[in-house]
């Protein structure tokens, strides 16, 4: 699998930008949006949580599992 998928710039391209912010409510809508277009449920997870990250949001990375 290739890693463009989870880059916000992707969105961009295609019409599909995500909403810019970092509260609670922002990343929803953002994840409700890609699911109802059609993307998997983890695929919108990761790159509304990307975007929060990178409009400042305090939000940890994913842990490995061991």
């Amino acid at each position: 699998m290739s890693s463009h998928w989870s880059c916000p710039l992707f969105y961009e391209e295609n019409k599909m930008p995500l909403k810019k912010g970092k509260s609670k409510k922002v990343i929803s809508g953002n994840i409700r949006e890609m699911v109802n277009s059609g993307h998997p449920q983890k695929q919108a997870i990761a790159a509304s949580l990307s975007q929060a990250r990178q409009s400042g949001a305090k939000i940890p990375k994913k842990k490995a599992r061991k």
